[in-house]
C-alpha cells in the first residue's frame, strides 16, 4: 500500500511540473519545472533529432527516478561554468548506443556542445513523456 501511495503522488507531483513549465525567459524557472525543446544527439556513428528537456535543479528531486546506469544530476552541474551534462532515457541509449553500458562517461554532442552522459533512466521513467535526454538548466544567480 505504501509503494502505491508513493507512486501515486509521484504522478501527481509530476502532473503539478507538467503546470509548471516557464515561459518567461527573464524569469528564473520555478524550482521542480522543465521545459521541452527539439535538440541533436550526435557521436562518430548517430546523429539523431530528438525533445530534450532543460529541467530545474529539483526536478529529479521531486520525480525521484532511480537511473538504471550512472546517476542524476548533482547541484554543483546547474552551475553556469560547470560542464554540460546530460541524463539519457533508455529508448534513446538503446537506439543510438546500442544498450552499450560504457555510454556512461562518454561524451557526445548535443547541439554541437561537448556533454558528458551522466545516468540512463529506466524505460518506466516518462516525465515528460516526450523527452529522450535531460539536461541542467544553469542558475540564473552565477
Amino acid at each position: 500500500m505504501v509503494l502505491h501511495y508513493r507512486q501515486t503522488c509521484t504522478v501527481l507531483v509530476c502532473a503539478l511540473l507538467l503546470t509548471a513549465c516557464w515561459e518567461v525567459p527573464q524569469k528564473p524557472p520555478p524550482e521542480g519545472s522543465f521545459r521541452v525543446a527539439p535538440c541533436e544527439l550526435s557521436t562518430a556513428n548517430v546523429v539523431e533529432k530528438t525533445l530534450c528537456a532543460y529541467v530545474t535543479p529539483a526536478f529529479f528531486d521531486a520525480t525521484e527516478p532511480q537511473t538504471l546506469l550512472g546517476r542524476g544530476f548533482v547541484r554543483d552541474e546547474h552551475r553556469r561554468d560547470a560542464p554540460h551534462v546530460v541524463v539519457l532515457s533508455y529508448a534513446v541509449w538503446n537506439r543510438a548506443f546500442k544498450g552499450d553500458p560504457a555510454t556512461v562517461g562518454r561524451t557526445i554532442q548535443l547541439d554541437g556542445t561537448n556533454t558528458i552522459v551522466v545516468g540512463i533512466l529506466p524505460k518506466s521513467f516518462e516525465v515528460p513523456a516526450t523527452a529522450e535526454a535531460w539536461i541542467p538548466v544553469p542558475d540564473t544567480e552565477k
